[in-house]
């Protein structure tokens, strides 16, 4: 049987954490988020913008 990945908590959207995955935590009000979801929280907590060079 295969050993399930130890949980290590819930990131800023309830997204699973586990053992091993990337994290960004915010030093502003500690709010963890999966690295894979960094650009998500910065445009939607944050306000940031995505745009490409003219």
């Amino acid at each position: 049987m295969d050993k399930q990945p130890e949980h290590a908590g819930i990131d800023y959207f309830g997204n699973e954490i586990l053992v091993g995955d990337s994290i960004v935590i915010d030093p502003v009000n500690g709010e963890t988020i999966l690295e894979e979801h960094l650009e998500d929280y910065l445009i939607e907590k944050c306000g940031f913008e995505f745009k490409t060079a003219e």
